[in-house]
């Protein structure tokens, strides 16, 4: 529930239809009529030529003619800063060579070579944009609107830019696009664009403030026309450089579909159409190349500096150059899954995830430095939140040099955006979205970290030397389960000494018998099946570290 001293109100992405006068104010107030019988404490929410909206302390709103207020209310609302809302008005009037069609380039076929070592490719860790106190209102919406995540337009000055798409189907007259720019200490959105049709922005290049966005989705929201827009990090009025329509947009049926896609410079745009990835010179209208038939459900990652892109499949991660396709190498992993993979800032290392398992690839090195398994399915991986700590939605913090998840976040609905220390997010846990950053990890995560870290907090420290017990039930092979324990001590660097006092304990047992229902689904999953109870002693499984009567 908001609070009624640090509602901070503003226009962006109201779902009114009104181009009249737009303004906020982050000040609750009392609000009078002429006569002063009526009187409200309440926050402005809109302005426009001929009312206002308030927001009451119960969070209901009215709506009141100016020219009911009193004299003290119409001054304050002319005091006021005006919002322009600037339209993009070359969306309606482009020239045919900006229409030309995507063109469709050579064809790269991959292979299997393992993946060697390589140049990183990224930022120092110092250039990346640090956490600040961020909280601004953004507007109401709801389950129809199409939120972009926050893009960083200028880390140094530290401002975000966000778009809303919006086009129900059957209903023409919902379609509408808002993209607003927001900025630390800042305590409203400025709305760049208000246009009625679908926008949607896809990433931001910030070294050249290029942005990269689609425009004039079906009704299914697929098709459209790529835009290379600029001005939306540092101007006041955007502008369209460039459009361009999809390959395969004049077939019958379906739509060509974008699922993913980042800027590798001021020109050229790595993109995910259906199942086929390409990399396209926008300007030039020349594909460098594509790779058809993508596993369903995996989504490539591009390095920071645009150099290298990640490319998942099954059971491996394929690692090309971006500009000309050539293969670079294969990481493989230990599951069918398809992957989630990204770059940290620095480009140095490739982040490889896949059910309860991260596992990070040295660039520098062409080696596996961290195979970490989580208690919990990783979900998302938002990104790095500082140099050895990862977040993500399912198994939280990640603390790669515990190789561990050290606290979990419930984290807000809505697209997340990482920094260092922190997140931001256009959050819509409720029907009013809120633009905030939150620190991550918070100060009791960074305290707890320090005494962890300290020298004999921990009973078995790197460079330690532990004894091994192994203790099984009939049937379970000793041997194999001692190979995988002495596999987890090198990991954590300790050594093995069968007389040290440090004790590794595994022990696998066996549970209480139980009974369980069994469907056999037949040939088809529609059809369903026999059902059966069977009766089952399910193994269980324990680790200890003992020391004298500590465990």
């Amino acid at each position: 529930m908001q609070t009624k001293l640090e509602i901070l109100i503003v226009l962006l992405l109201v779902l009114s239809n009104s181009h009249g006068i737009l303004a906020q104010d982050a000040n609750l107030r009392e609000w009078s009529d002429t006569t002063g019988s009526f009187k409200v404490q309440a926050i402005l929410v809109q302005q426009t030529g001929a009312t206002v909206t308030l927001k009451k302390e119960d969070g209901s709103t009215i709506t009141v003619p100016i020219n009911k207020l009193s004299e003290a209310d119409r001054k304050h609302l002319a005091s006021l800063p005006k919002v322009s809302v600037v339209p993009i008005d070359a969306l309606k009037d482009l020239t045919t060579d900006d229409l030309q069609p995507l063109d469709q380039g050579r064809l790269v076929i991959l292979n299997a070579d393992p993946l060697p070592a390589l140049v990183a490719d990224g930022e120092e860790q110092s250039g990346y944009l640090s956490y600040k106190p961020l909280q601004v209102v953004a507007g109401e919406t709801d389950a129809y609107d199409k939120i972009s995540r926050p893009f960083i337009v200028d880390r140094d000055a530290g401002v975000f830019a966000m778009s809303i798409g919006r086009r129900l189907a059957g209903q023409p007259n919902s379609q509408r696009c808002r993209i607003g720019r927001v900025r630390y200490g800042a305590t409203s959105v400025e709305l760049l664009v208000d246009v009625p049709e679908t926008l949607d922005l896809l990433d931001h290049h910030e070294s050249s403030g290029i942005s990269l966005a689609i425009c004039g989705k079906d009704d299914l929201y697929r098709g459209g026309e790529l835009l290379l827009l600029q001005g939306v990090g540092d101007a006041a009025k955007v502008q369209v450089k460039l459009r361009r329509s999809l390959p395969g947009i004049e077939r019958p049926g379906f739509k060509p579909n974008v699922t993913w896609a980042t800027l590798l410079d001021a020109e050229t745009a790595a993109m995910q159409i259906d199942d086929t990835l390409c990399a396209v010179n926008l300007v030039k209208n020349e594909c460098l190349f594509q790779i058809d038939k993508m596993y369903p459900g995996a989504t490539p990652a591009a390095s920071p500096g645009g150099h290298y892109l990640a490319i998942p499949s099954s059971g491996k991660v394929v690692l090309v150059e971006s500009r000309s396709g050539e293969t670079l190498g294969v990481v493989k992993i230990d599951s069918l899954l398809n992957p989630i993979v990204g770059f940290d800032p620095s480009g140095a290392i490739l982040l490889i995830g896949y059910g309860n398992q991260v596992s990070l690839w040295s660039l520098s090195e062409g080696r596996m430095i961290r195979e970490i398994a989580t208690p919990a399915p990783l979900g998302d991986v938002i990104g790095w939140v500082d140099r050895n700590l990862i977040l993500t939605s399912l198994a939280g913090l990640i603390d790669t040099e515990l190789e561990m998840p050290i606290w979990h976040y419930s984290l807000p609905l809505g697209k997340l955006t990482s920094m260092q220390s922190g997140i931001i997010v256009g959050d819509t846990s409720d029907s009013t979205m809120v633009i905030r950053t939150l620190p991550i990890p918070h100060p009791s995560v960074k305290q707890m970290q320090k005494l962890v870290t300290r020298p004999g907090a921990l009973l078995a420290e790197p460079g330690c030397s532990v004894a091994i017990q192994v203790q099984t039930v009939a049937g379970v092979d000793q041997a194999q389960v001692r190979a995988g324990v002495e596999k987890a001590v090198a990991r954590a660097g300790w050594k093995i000494d069968q007389a040290a006092k440090i004790q590794l304990v595994a022990n696998i047992g066996r549970g209480d018998k139980r009974d369980v229902q069994i469907t056999d689904l037949g040939n088809s999953l529609s059809t369903g099946g026999k059902t059966e109870t069977v009766s089952i002693t399910p193994f269980t499984a324990t680790f200890e570290i003992r020391s004298d009567e500590r465990v």
